[in-house]
């Protein structure tokens, strides 16, 4: 008995791929030495032992989580900023509530 094989995408088929490629903000066709890559924007063409090819996914996954470790440390740092900010303010507001008593000393809250 022979499979009957069909090597044709049909058309519904071919238009789920079609949306797929429009749903995938970040493949685009990079182009280098002739060659069409359907990769992200930024991700290398090198060319390695006469290959001209992508770089391997873990040395891009690795260069992409160091952009966010630099990012999250920057942010980080930006939040400690903004956290003593506020407590500066928050003590500024708290002396601005005390009465004139309290602030000389006399009487002292709960």
């Amino acid at each position: 008995m022979a499979a009957n094989i069909s090597l044709a995408m049909t058309d519904e088929e071919n238009e789920k791929l079609v949306q797929e490629t429009k749903n995938y903000k970040f493949k685009t066709v990079t182009t280098k030495e002739g060659l069409n890559f359907n990769i992200p924007e930024d991700m290398p063409i090198e060319k390695r032992n006469g290959v001209t090819a992508p770089i391997p996914f873990d040395e891009y996954m690795y260069f992409k989580l160091r952009k966010v470790e630099e990012k999250l440390a920057s942010l980080e740092k930006k939040i400690d900023e903004l956290q003593s900010v506020f407590s500066a303010f928050k003590k500024t507001e708290a002396q601005k509530a005390l009465s004139p008593a309290e602030k000389a000393g006399v009487l002292s809250r709960p």
